[in-house]
């Protein structure tokens, strides 16, 4: 039996689902199905309720003969039977509109229930791949890692626990139905059994596997779309530069036909079950019109069962047909768990998210035997590193790529964590719990700046709301980053839009974007990570008085550039190689060295 139960799709899911929501959507659970047992409950007494109205609009006398319907009919004072009648057609109205209402009503809660794991799923999911460092996003990619916990949560809903829940109700529902009837009419349950259980069983086997390939191939192309969706926009002038416009939108356009074969055949598959077994219940009627006609003795019983059977599949065929839907999805979708449980997976994360207490940074920064190794790498990106960087100090990094340059920043801004050694701030070594208190000192101006899609405000005034920027400190860094000039010429001055990734601005005034966004941050330690190299002459010298005039207000300042001139500012410039310092030049010594080859 366990056995079994472990194989059986259902049971298993069931078990998954169970281990995948939170403890409150449990409790909720018990609330959803009694909700469930109690729709059931109204869907049997309307289709009692049939019956017995029939009876009686097709033959009055039948309010008489039942000792309790003729109370009910001198209790409530009517006097004809008509009248009695359209009372009990409007009661038998209102108990169809209040079982509706009702199931509408338990529709709605159990959608909102199943939305609200979504969300929960992929908040938690979210804050998960948040959790992890920078080796982690380099590793995995970026389309996988916003299908995961934007659009996999809520097809876990939708698609597993929602076709559940959908599930458990109809069998609530087919029980008790079945159970009615066969109260009233064992012989009708024998033939229903007969006829629908056969044609519902062979179409679950004859979709399944089918429903399984479909969706797994639906995700993989949608996947795939998508990345050469982003890959092709984010590349436009490669693909306009190389005219290759045709090969792209041609790569686009057969995993687009395959996507839509697919989902063709999905949806197509999804209405068999419907028609096979309406096929089934009409043929079964056919069966016993025949039957009459070559038995005429049998037609007495049959035209008493016949209305019973055809009541009965009216109910039941679309609850098969629901049930047959469910078990699809719930087959078809079973690639969603894994990769739900992949991303709830716990990471690890000490550092203090409630402790906004700012560390305090008055003498100086030390790295001590600071070592770091990239998973695929093979040998030291930093090597037994040990610097020390007064407060206040500029300092230049240079060398040849590889040498470990960015490997450092990585792992001062806590991007990466070192594998040996540590930083200390004033003697005191950076423990993981204070790492977010860490980068509330730190601004970080890099070559390709982030740029929100939105206006000047938002991009330098970084995750806080409107209302609650202080407008003296944002004017007093756009003259400092040199950017009120550019916000003066803008239509809308701080309210001007300056496009996704910056697009309406040149290279030279998306860096200052950063540099504004840090000094509003009031960060005391500034990065600048190859923040010059993309620029041109003119505009470098522009970003390095910038930096000078920043240098004015000590702040300490790390500086890697390929560019000697960036450098001008620095107190000392350190040369980097296989991860060690090989050497701390002056700005006046690097320039003569180069000048002297």
């Amino acid at each position: 039996m366990k056995k079994f139960l472990l194989k059986n799709i259902v049971f298993s899911t069931i078990k998954d689902i169970n281990s995948i929501i939170l403890p409150h959507h449990k409790k909720k659970i018990v609330l959803i199905v009694m909700l469930i047992l109690f729709g059931g409950v109204l869907d049997v007494l309307g289709l009692a309720a049939i019956l017995p109205v029939a009876t009686l609009v097709f033959d009055p006398t039948n309010i008489h003969k039942s000792a309790f319907i003729h109370s009910v009919f001198i209790n409530l004072g009517f006097e004809s039977d008509h009248a009695f009648l359209y009372f009990i057609l409007i009661c038998f109205w209102l108990i169809f509109l209040f079982k509706n209402a009702a199931a509408s009503l338990i529709s709605y809660l159990q959608s909102k229930f199943s939305y609200s794991v979504a969300a929960d799923i992929s908040q938690k999911q979210f804050e998960n791949i948040m959790n992890h460092d920078l080796q982690y996003f380099n590793e995995h990619n970026s389309t996988n890692l916003v299908r995961n916990f934007q659009f996999m949560p809520f097809h876990f809903s939708t698609y597993l626990l929602l076709p559940t829940l959908v599930l458990m109700s109809e069998i609530v529902v087919l029980i008790i139905i079945l159970v009615a009837i066969s109260l009233y009419n064992i012989t009708v349950i024998g033939l229903m059994i007969v006829t629908l259980a056969p044609s519902f069983i062979l179409t679950y086997k004859l979709i399944k596997s089918r429903t399984q390939f479909y969706e797994k191939e639906r995700n993989r192309l949608n996947t795939e779309l998508t990345k050469q969706a982003y890959q092709t926009i984010n590349g436009y002038i490669d693909v306009k530069l190389f005219n290759k416009e045709r090969y792209f939108m041609g790569v686009f356009k057969l995993d687009q036909s395959k996507f839509r074969r697919v989902s063709t055949n999905s949806f197509t598959l999804n209405l068999i079950p419907s028609k096979i077994i309406e096929l089934t219940a009409i043929s079964a009627v056919i069966i016993m019109f025949a039957y009459t006609l070559y038995s005429p003795s049998a037609r007495e019983s049959i035209s008493i069962m016949l209305p019973l059977f055809i009541a009965a599949a009216y109910r039941v065929m679309p609850s098969m047909n629901r049930m047959l839907i469910a078990l699809g999805s719930i087959k078809g979708f079973q690639y969603v768990i894994q990769i739900i449980k992949d991303g709830l997976q716990p990471v690890p994360n000490n550092s203090d998210q409630s402790n906004s207490s700012a560390l305090s940074f008055n003498h100086y920064i030390e790295f001590k035997d600071v070592s770091y190794q990239y998973p695929s790498g093979k040998k030291l990106s930093v090597d037994s590193l040990n610097l020390r960087v007064e407060k206040g100090q500029k300092i230049g990094i240079i060398g040849k790529s590889g040498s470990g340059k960015t490997t450092i920043i990585n792992i001062l801004l806590r991007f990466l964590k070192e594998q040996s050694g540590g930083i200390y701030i004033d003697d005191k070594k950076i423990t993981i719990s204070e790492e977010n208190q860490w980068r509330q000192l730190i601004g970080y101006v890099k070559q390709n700046v982030f740029i929100i899609d939105g206006d000047f405000y938002e991009n330098i005034a970084f995750g806080v709301p409107r209302d609650e920027v202080d407008k003296d400190k944002l004017n007093s860094v756009l003259k400092l980053s040199k950017l009120d000039e550019v916000v003066d010429k803008s239509p809308l001055g701080l309210n001007s839009n300056i496009g996704e990734n910056g697009t309406k601005l040149s290279g030279g005034q998306r860096q200052r974007i950063a540099i504004a966004r840090a000094l509003y941050k009031e960060a005391q330690i500034l990065v600048f990570d190859e923040a010059t190299s993309a620029l041109d002459n003119e505009t470098e010298k522009e970003i390095t008085e910038s930096i000078e005039a920043i240098s004015k207000e000590n702040k300490t300042m790390f500086i890697i550039a390929h560019r000697i001139t960036t450098l001008k500012n620095c107190d000392v410039i350190y040369e980097m190689q296989d991860g060690k310092i090989i050497g701390a030049f002056t700005y006046e010594e690097i320039a003569k060295t180069i000048l002297e080859n």
